[in-house]
């Protein structure tokens, strides 16, 4: 049963996010507000030596990872170097991570063995996995500290670099850098007319809901929680078991508003980039379109608000 006639969801989303090697977290200065922001991970990807052959304005080479223990190897054919490439150099750093090539004696370019497997991941419609690690969040006090100045001086990013470097150099780590922006949506019920509150109490809760003044604090503290809860990272201990919790002071507003849902949406869709898929052992987000959904509210007996749609569907079917 509905509690009220109108009920409310908080939706937070990602508007703007940055997906970057965390060993080049200190270039990003575009001026956006990156408040939350994970630490992500997945197999290195190398160049074989002694692989690259060149066929007219094209090169062909080979990549290979280590993905459970087993070495995988992929073919890149047909790499189009451009017009006028007749005279090149190229050479396979020592660490395998990189080509670099030199077209008709002019600067060398450097292209990571990563991005090569982005690009074959993205022209074969190949999905692009990435194990979450942590989320956190920098603030300050008026949202002004960004991820990446936080990330600097991080304590448990570097227990990660540290155990990754000497355990796990057959893996390579990103940040993903995330602005959050909310809507408040509202659903209104006028059809099912059988509430838990009356007319009166459903229009004193609407008012107190649209006079509320919401502080992008709180807003980035329940999104903060929500994906750590949903991920239940390796590194993270808190909001792990806890969450939602109406007790919690870094995001009360929303149960003393008493808010219906929240929804939270990371919108993993890049630009000529491979589909992302970002997971735990504990749960996983496989596409743009599936996002973190919570209950804000403890009573069995309240249904969520965008249950009038499923419920009138049934009964036209």
């Amino acid at each position: 049963m509905r509690k009220y006639m109108t009920e409310f969801c908080l939706n937070v989303y990602c508007s703007y996010k940055t997906f970057i090697p965390i060993e080049h977290i200190d270039k990003v200065n575009d001026g956006k507000q990156y408040n939350i922001y994970a630490i992500l991970t997945k197999p290195r990807v190398y160049i074989k030596q002694g692989s690259i052959g060149k066929l007219g304005d094209t090169l062909s080479f080979e990549l290979y990872m280590f993905k459970n223990g087993k070495k995988e190897q992929i073919a890149i054919k047909d790499f189009y170097l451009g017009r006028d490439t007749e005279e090149i150099e190229f050479e396979i750093s020592d660490n395998e991570e990189q080509i670099n090539i030199t077209i008709n004696g002019k600067n060398e370019i450097p292209f990571r063995a990563e991005w090569f497997y982005q690009q074959y991941c993205y022209q074969n419609n190949i999905i692009y996995e990435l194990e979450v690690l942590y989320v956190g969040q920098a603030f300050g006090k008026n949202g002004e500290k960004t991820a990446q100045e936080r990330l600097k001086n991080h304590s448990t990013l570097q227990k990660i670099l540290t155990y990754y470097f000497v355990n796990n150099r057959d893996k390579t780590l990103f940040a993903l850098l995330m602005e959050m922006t909310d809507q408040h949506h509202l659903s209104m019920d006028g059809i099912t007319d059988v509430y838990q509150k009356s007319d009166e109490e459903d229009l004193a809760h609407m008012e107190q809901v649209l006079k509320a003044q919401h502080t992008y604090r709180q807003i980035v503290n329940i999104s903060e929680a929500a994906i750590i809860n949903y991920f239940k990272p390796e590194y993270n201990t808190n909001f792990i078991d806890n969450f939602p919790s109406d007790t919690h002071t870094g995001y009360k507003t929303y149960f003393d508003l008493d808010y219906n849902l929240l929804v939270v949406e990371l919108d993993m869709e890049l630009n000529n980039f491979p589909q992302i898929v970002l997971y735990t052992k504990f749960n996983k987000l496989n596409n743009p379109w599936e996002f973190i959904e919570y209950k804000l509210y403890n009573d069995p007996n309240r249904t969520v608000m965008y249950d009038i749609f499923s419920d009138s569907n049934e009964d036209e079917q």
